[in-house]
């Protein structure tokens, strides 16, 4: 292989297709070599595939079914949840109401700004607490998948959101 210091010092020609090769050979080398994986985007495909790199993809999530349980005759069923990009960070809190019959009775979402992710889940479940006594839903069903907001509404002592 000549350097450019050889095809400049020593006047000798480097053919252009020779180049082409030596970059494709060192970019496979160290391509196959890494342990990072590809996105499923078409431009990477093309491109990892014209450079000779074989593509490892990372594994497809694993999906679980989850059955939503109607609430019992009379009942009001709200599942609420709260969210936040960091900890603290943007965050936002929602939840869904059913009656027993599966019919859509209300929903709501709200921006919290800056929060926590446990006062994000408190407030998920407060204000669905909250639209339960606006509407007048005495026997309220409320899921949620935090353990702490259970545990609070089991303890008010367990849980400190300052």
């Amino acid at each position: 292989m000549l350097s450019w210091n050889q095809k400049r010092f020593a006047d000798k020609s480097i053919h252009v297709n020779t180049v082409i090769n030596q970059i494709i050979a060192s970019v496979s080398l160290t391509g196959n070599i890494s342990n990072l994986h590809a996105n499923s985007f078409k431009s990477e495909f093309v491109i990892l595939k014209a450079l000779h790199i074989q593509m490892q993809f990372s594994k497809a999530p694993v999906i679980k079914e989850v059955l939503w349980q109607p609430p019992i005759l009379n009942w009001m069923k709200c599942n609420s949840d709260g969210a936040s990009l960091g900890n603290p960070g943007n965050s936002s809190c929602g939840g869904i109401f059913r009656n027993a019959e599966a019919i859509f009775k209300g929903a709501f979402a709200i921006n919290l700004d800056i929060q926590s992710s446990l006062f994000a889940e408190l407030m998920g479940t407060m204000i669905a607490i909250e639209i339960a006594h606006q509407n007048a839903w005495k026997q309220l069903w409320l899921e949620t998948d935090s353990m702490l907001v259970i545990a609070a509404f089991k303890d008010l002592k367990t849980v400190s959101c300052v």
